[in-house]
């Protein structure tokens, strides 16, 4: 029977101040898979000890790996398991010499969307506006997410007519508020947002409950950033929200991520995939994801990739607001080894021999 024992792990953390960490798995056949964590303090520790756990398993028994990681994962921080989880099937693909689109049954994608994220920290509205016209013009953006000053509801509406006036209809405009209002300043919102055809505003109060109640009298799409196993349900049963936002990372792994996106279609949810400020290899596996979802997808959620942080060996350029879906096996992305170097803080090298 062929077996693809996990023999030895790479953990390094990056830029602690971010506190995100590489994670890198080596399989008996010569093969290695690439991921990061989230950002969040304990990621080294927690991708560490998860690592150490699974030296000597198979990781084409991935229904195995998937149980034995709800319970090793349940003291590590958010987006520890969906790392190790995601370096598991690159390192799969990367064996099967495949990518990861085509494990899953898609056919070679088209060019993902990749909206232009658009800050407001508190610049004029005009430099907003020059901002955005400035990275359309460059990378050809055909969608704008907005992330809200989160300090007045007045000013992200009237950044919002801004845009549309500036770009015009053709120019989907997206909302994320992570949550920063009340229901009060949220209905006041997308009431002076309704005419301006925005394609959703995602989680413009903190909780689904609110988001429920906000949701009977809005005319404008809203979206939730959910975490699945603790909303989705609700978000299904109450009509809440017309798409849900996430990533593998977050949700605990690609196979979550598949059975939540399977939840989604099976109840006419559209998903937009997210990969926030990624090193790379999050970005790139989100970009396999959209197409193996696309049925009920609208691309990428926003796109705030710094070229300047990012670890890969290739680029992911954003070319006529889309991004190409790496086609090389796995994630179809190599790991830069100098960048890594330069930006190390802490490496861990785990073996069979060093447990």
């Amino acid at each position: 029977m062929v077996r693809l024992a996990i023999e030895s792990a790479r953990v390094t953390l990056l830029d602690s101040a971010r506190g995100r960490s590489l994670i890198e798995l080596h399989g008996s056949d010569g093969s290695a898979g690439v991921a990061e964590t989230c950002a969040s303090s304990g990621s080294f520790a927690g991708a560490k000890r998860l690592c150490e756990s699974f030296i000597g398993a198979d990781a084409l028994k991935t229904g195995e790996l998937q149980e034995k990681l709800k319970s090793s994962a349940a003291d590590s921080p958010p987006g520890v398991a969906g790392g190790f989880e995601n370096a598991v099937w690159d390192l799969i693909g990367r064996h099967l010499q495949a990518p990861l689109y085509g494990l899953f049954g898609a056919s070679p994608p088209a060019p993902v969307l990749a909206p232009c994220v658009i800050r407001d920290a508190g610049e004029t509205v005009d430099g907003l506006i020059a901002q955005a016209k400035a990275q359309v013009q460059e990378n050809g953006h055909e969608a704008l997410l907005v992330v809200a000053s989160g300090r007045e509801a007045k000013r992200d509406a009237l950044v919002l007519r801004a845009l549309r006036e500036a770009f015009g209809n053709a120019m989907r405009l997206r909302l994320e508020c992570f949550g920063a209002y009340g229901t009060e300043d949220a209905a006041s919102l997308l009431k002076e947002v309704e005419d301006l055809n925005l394609e959703y505003v995602a989680d413009p109060v903190p909780t689904c409950v609110e988001l429920e109640r906000l949701h009977r009298g809005s005319r404008t799409p809203l979206a939730s950033g959910t975490q699945p196993d603790q909303d989705l349900a609700f978000l299904v049963r109450t009509d809440a929200a017309e798409v849900i936002v996430g990533n593998s990372t977050d949700w605990g792994g690609i196979a979550p991520f598949r059975k939540n996106a399977a939840v989604c279609r099976a109840f006419g949810l559209d998903m937009a995939v997210s990969a926030w400020e990624s090193l790379g290899p999050s970005l790139a596996a989100a970009l396999h994801l959209v197409p193996a979802h696309a049925a009920a997808c609208k691309g990428l959620h926003g796109v705030a990739f710094d070229a300047g942080l990012s670890v890969l060996a290739d680029a992911l350029p954003v070319r006529g607001g889309r991004i190409v879906v790496p086609e090389a096996p796995g994630i179809g992305v190599g790991i830069d080894r100098a960048r890594v170097q330069a930006r190390k803080v802490e490496e861990a090298l785990i073996s069979g021999a060093s447990r």
